[in-house]
């Protein structure tokens, strides 16, 4: 079914383990099992082939998204290997489809279930939310250089963030529920700490978004409000850690003054 997906994936699994740091190769000898596992295995279902292969994609994706993150995003290779990154994740969709033909619109959720379509949206946003925190710290002559090349990396990065967060709706929970802070952050739309960090990752994309657009001239996408989409983000974070997470430790600082920002912005 997906045999010749999986051979081809545990090559390069195994080209990669050979120049990858011995911290990362657990991750790729997961991937390695992954592959060996489903090349054993009878018959598998098509929906058991699409998660599979979508969790083996993921890990072995992981390892490159992490030694970007690593070297700084280096300016002769990162484009290329987003790129790469992102083709590799979106390739688990055009899987999805394949063995799916009876469904002509076939949903992804229905065959990978909400976690994984959330964390290949995830990764994507987070790792551009990684990238572009990193010229902010690290190297902000690349913006000086091309202003609207970062303005379009910082738009899809809200882009993707905001269909990670998008994939569950946020329940309804009866009134008379007993479990009030579960039901406070079910109606926030947070089902995990991951959708807490991307909630304060399009918030602080959607502030670096607004002082780009103050500081330099770009064409910006008519469709990225970045003041309304921060301040919601940015409200729904503090309303989580402030109420049912307050005694996680979750940082309020900083989210509070990226809202003040927004907020004078939008005024």
């Amino acid at each position: 079914m997906l045999n010749d997906e999986f051979t081809e994936l545990l090559k390069e699994a195994k080209e990669v383990e050979k120049k990858t740091p011995k911290e990362k190769r657990p991750l790729l000898e997961s991937v390695v099992q992954t592959c060996k596992k489903y090349l054993s295995t009878k018959e598998p279902t098509p929906i058991e082939a699409c998660q599979e292969y979508a969790k083996a994609v993921l890990d072995y994706t992981f390892i490159d998204e992490g030694l970007l993150v690593d070297e700084n995003f280096p300016r002769d290779s990162w484009k290329q290997r987003i790129l790469s990154i992102f083709n590799d994740i979106d390739g688990i969709q055009a899987v999805v489809k394949r063995l799916n033909p009876e469904k002509e619109n076939v949903e992804m959720v229905d065959v990978l279930g909400p976690e994984i379509v959330e964390c290949m949206a995830w990764r994507k946003g987070a790792l551009m939310y990684m990238y572009c925190a990193t010229i902010q710290e690290e190297d902000k002559d690349r913006i000086k250089e091309d202003p609207q090349c970062h303005a379009e990396q910082i738009e899809c990065g809200i882009d993707l963030l905001q269909k990670m967060l998008m994939v569950r709706s946020p329940l309804e929970v009866e009134q008379d529920s007993k479990e009030r802070d579960v039901e406070t952050l079910l109606r926030l739309g947070i089902y995990s700490d991951t959708h807490l960090l991307a909630m304060m990752y399009t918030g602080e994309l959607c502030y670096w978004y607004a002082q780009l657009k103050h500081n330099h001239k770009i064409n910006p996408t008519p469709a990225v409000d970045e003041k309304r989409i921060g301040i919601k983000y940015l409200q729904d974070y503090l309303k989580a850690v402030k109420g049912p997470l307050s005694v996680q430790g979750w940082s309020t600082e900083r989210a509070e003054q990226l809202l003040d920002y927004l907020q004078k912005e939008a005024s």
